[in-house]
């Protein structure tokens, strides 16, 4: 997991628009497919006096220098607009900064202000004084349990009786924890939404009852503290009534937790993580055999194997076979020399069979032919953070569209997209295509793949750029490393 906060950062346009695009899956209890949303954007906002006090607040990234102005009159820190010498909302790097120069003497306002906001119960993380610690990313656990979608549909039409205070007044937040079947065990409830999901977390502990072993139910929106609360106890999966932010769909990417929102009737929006949830594509991980691509001639790495280079302590291809986890049933390695080396790393390994390297393709020509399953995932060994979540998307995809082939739709830091034609879904049945186009002398993935029909999924977060980002030489190698 990234140690910086790049993953927190909106894309550009956030700052002026508010809002940002994101990639979802939505389900009812029997279908899914993949589309995306516009969410609202919120990330920490720091409020500077005089650059001696901070206040950090979470806000959507527009109008902020009205929203200050607005908060030191409405929280007394000033008594008139006047008393305001100076404002100016500048970037920072963890969000954006509102600095401003009051008088002297009302400092010690700002200062009061600053310990009484970190009381609130509107948001666990305003009033922190530092802005580091408002983005921490826990990390969930790793774990088998897997949820149908009709455990989560189940559990969001029971909840409504058990709000003892909510049917009463219509005014209380719930938190519940929901076990496998969708049976809720226990709930709290609360005017504050932190405070309902703090309750439930105490009321755990008491009947010592394990996060892990079930998923959290709220009925507010999953704004980030609330999914960075759900994740630091760890919760493997938050559902919310209503809609989540941008911020804190992020953070549920970059923690590892699978987030739901906007779960009604029958219907429910994943937008993080979906490959905990069961069914939601008639491909089954079973049916897929990956294979890491690693038979390159690492031409840009000085003759170097890059399946065998050394990431953190972890040789690529290896690091890329546990990426894809339990999304696929299978894994090998395709590799034209040291065999013996990958096999030793407990994979199952074969080569190209052509005289000559003839690039990817060749490849994946060879992966087919190799292939166990009624479908192939192929990936390359040089790409270090590529999504985890990856092919659970193309398998949605791959059954909801009439194509053959799917492959990620990645979105640039200028907004520019481009396909990328080395991770690849694709029912075996196109293997005599890619024969007949392989011996007329054709090479190019996409040529190929457009011919036997293709369809495409768009990757929209904005660390898109890294996560598909590759090591294709030592140096660009040592640079991902730094990032993590």
């Amino acid at each position: 997991m990234l140690n910086s906060h790049l993953w927190a950062l909106p894309p550009p346009n956030s700052y002026t628009d508010g809002v940002s695009k994101h990639g979802c899956v939505r389900s009812d209890r029997s279908r899914a497919h993949i589309t995306e949303d516009t969410l609202i954007e919120e990330l920490p906002v720091s409020l500077e006096f005089n650059g001696e006090i901070a206040i950090v607040m979470m806000a959507t990234p527009t109008q902020l220098e009205a929203f200050a102005m607005g908060f030191a009159l409405t929280e007394g820190i000033i008594d008139h607009a006047s008393q305001m010498l100076e404002i100016n909302a500048v970037p920072s790097e963890c969000g954006m900064a509102v600095v401003m120069s009051i008088p002297p003497e009302l400092l010690a306002r700002a200062q009061s202000r600053q310990r009484d906001r970190a009381t609130s119960s509107s948001c666990s993380l305003c009033g922190l004084a530092d802005m580091k610690a408002a983005l921490e990313a826990p990390h969930v656990p790793p774990s088998e349990l897997h949820f149908k979608p009709s455990a989560v549909l189940e559990a969001f039409k029971d909840l409504p009786e058990m709000q003892i205070i909510g049917k009463q007044t219509g005014a209380a937040h719930a938190a519940a924890f929901v076990n496998r079947e969708g049976e809720i065990l226990a709930i709290a409830e609360d005017a504050g939404r932190h405070n309902a999901l703090d309750k439930l977390i105490g009321i755990m502990v008491e009947r010592e009852l394990e996060p892990s072993e079930g998923f959290c139910a709220i009925t507010s929106r999953a704004s980030f503290e609330m999914v960075q609360k759900a994740a630091r106890v760890g919760f493997p999966m938050l559902c919310a009534i209503s809609a989540p932010t941008a911020l804190a769909v992020r953070l549920a990417q970059e923690s590892g937790m699978t987030l739901c929102a906007f779960v009604r009737g029958e219907r429910f929006t994943c937008f993080a993580h979906p490959q905990r949830l069961e069914w939601l594509t008639r491909i089954h991980p079973i049916d897929i055999h990956a294979v890491v691509l690693a038979g390159g001639e690492g031409r840009r790495m000085g003759g170097a194997d890059k399946g065998l280079a050394v990431f953190h302590g972890q040789v690529l291809a290896q690091r890329a076979a546990q990426r894809l986890g339990s999304t696929v049933g299978r894994v090998s390695i395709s590799a034209n020399r040291n065999s013996d080396q990958y096999k030793a790393l407990g994979f199952d390994v074969f080569s190209d069979e052509l005289k000559t390297y003839e690039g990817p393709l060749g490849g994946v020509l060879a992966a087919l032919r190799a292939c166990t399953a009624p479908y192939l995932a192929v990936v390359p060994c040089d790409v270090p953070f590529f999504p985890d979540d990856l092919f659970t998307y193309l398998a949605i995809k791959l059954s909801e569209s009439k194509a053959r082939i799917v492959m990620p739709l990645v979105t640039q830091p200028d907004g520019g997209t481009f396909p990328n034609p080395v991770f690849m879904l694709m029912h075996v049945s196109v293997l005599p295509a890619l024969e007949e186009y392989f011996a007329a002398g054709g090479r190019k993935i996409t040529t190929w793949a457009g011919r036997v029909g293709l369809a495409l999924v768009p990757f929209i977060s904005p660390d898109d750029s890294l996560a598909f980002m590759d090591a294709d030489t030592m140096q660009s190698l040592a640079d991902l490393a730094q990032r993590e």
